[in-house]
Order: structure tokens, then sequence, then C-alpha cells
């Protein structure tokens, strides 16, 4: 298929770049799980604004998940959900038409994905987190553990709020504080896999438990660094299943009772 079958419906990923996607084959395994006729199209696009475009050329298109560099960027043209409004971040759109006019609602799974992963990982609740980066996945994180009452920072390039931290004022008694630490950032991920957050990983101990939302390479170089200072590691695979799941329950809400069967 190639999302222009009217008689299946089409979802989608949207952003730039997209190389690094596991999502097409993650939905294909939703899509025969739940016996649908859809397809999973990636969508590379620069501008957030085009989304709209491709609702207009595919008339099946009921959602799409929203990617880096867009989570932020597409919500002006957006209607938002509560947590999204709260997060100031996009992961997930539900298409919506009428005989004038597309609009569409934007979600953010990625609270409720990072959440369940994190709680089938740590062994107990998590006394305060460290997260790096403050961007809209930062900011998901950020929302999730301070809904579940757990104390967080986020460090970043410039400060977007005022409790956050730069990247400099990082101390090695100071990560000592917390033990969950949070990589939030896309340095690491494919294809510039060499790259990683600047914080000095020597601060890392067995104590600390690093959870990287990146899963593709896995583990990124960053989550190798600390499972050899002997932290507890986890990547973004199993946040990336439940995000998407969340996803498709939006976009197909009489498929949700049916998960705890099937799934």
């Amino acid at each position: 298929m190639s999302g222009n079958d009217v008689n299946s419906d089409l979802f989608g990923l949207f952003g730039f770049p997209l190389g690094h996607s596991h999502s097409p084959t993650l939905f294909k395994g939703f899509f025969q799980t739940y016996k649908l006729q859809a397809e999973y199209q990636l969508r590379p696009e620069k501008t957030a604004e085009n989304w709209k475009m491709w609702a207009k050329e595919f008339p099946n298109l009921l959602g799409f998940n929203v990617t880096i560099p867009h989570k932020v960027s597409i919500l002006p043209g957006l209607q938002l959900s509560p947590e999204a409004k709260a997060i100031g971040a996009v992961n997930c759109v539900a298409v919506h038409r009428d005989d004038h006019s597309i609009w569409g609602i934007g979600y953010n799974t990625d609270a409720i994905g990072f959440w369940t992963d994190l709680q089938a990982w740590m062994p107990k609740k998590p006394k305060n987190a460290l997260i790096l980066g403050n961007g809209g996945s930062a900011h998901a994180v950020s929302y999730a553990l301070t809904q579940n009452q757990i104390p967080n920072l986020q460090v970043g390039r410039i400060r977007r709020n005022a409790s956050d931290l730069l990247w400099h004022e990082l101390q090695a008694d100071f990560l000592r504080q917390f033990d969950l630490i949070v990589q939030s950032t896309p340095l690491g991920m494919w294809p510039n896999i060499e790259e990683q957050p600047p914080i000095q990983v020597d601060w890392l101990l067995p104590q600390h438990f690093v959870y990287d939302l990146i899963y593709n390479p896995s583990p990124s170089r960053f989550l190798a660094q600390a499972a050899a200072r002997g932290a507890q590691v986890r990547d973004g695979s199993g946040m990336l299943y439940q995000q998407a799941l969340a996803s498709l329950h939006i976009w197909k809400p009489e498929l949700k009772s049916e998960s705890a069967n099937r799934l």
C-alpha cells in the first residue's frame, strides 16, 4: 500500500529526519494483532505546517505521530488536549475533517509512555530525577514525574524555565543527589551515534538509574558508558512501545478495551 488506498486507514510519523524510526515495524505489529487494514507511513517534512498538505493528499489519514523537530513548532496549528497544553509539546495528532475543513487535535502520549515503562523497570518510585535536556521530550518526562509527585530538574543549553540548569552548572556532588537520570536529548541517536550529552560520565555511580529515551542505537553510547560505571540502565524502546499503543488508542478508541487481552 502507498497510503492512497481509501479502503485502508492511514497513520504515520511526521518529522525530520526519520531514518532512525522503528515506528513502522511497531505499528505493523499492532495492525496484525488487531486485524486492521491499515498502513503506517513516514512523512519527512522540514516545516511543521506541512501536515495539512499531507492530510489533504491522503483523505484516509486518521492520525500521525510527531517527532523532532516539530513537537513544539506544530502547536500553533492544532487544538490541544489538556496534557499537551500543560506539557507544551505534541507527539500525537488526531486528524478530523468535515466538508469544508481539516483540523487536528494534538495529544502527548510520551508522558504516559515514559511513566508506564519506568514503573515496569524501577523496583521502587524514584525520590527525584535529573532530566538531561529541556526540549519537548524533556517536558513530557517532567510532566509525568511531577504528576506522580517526583521532584525533578531539567538541564539544557539555555534556561527555558527559571528552575532549569545549564550544562556547565552540573557538578559531581550535585549529581549524587539524584537516583534517576533521564537522557531526553537526541544526542547519540542514529546516525550520529558518537554524540552524547555534555555530562561527565565518570560522575555516574552504581546508585544511579539511567534512562535514555533513545532506542536506536541500543544502547546509545551514553547508556553503554553509564552501564560500564555500574549504573542501572534502560533504553527508550519500552517507552516507544507504550506511547505508540496510547496513540493508536486515541486514533481508534474502540480498540482500547481489547488491549488487555490481545497485547
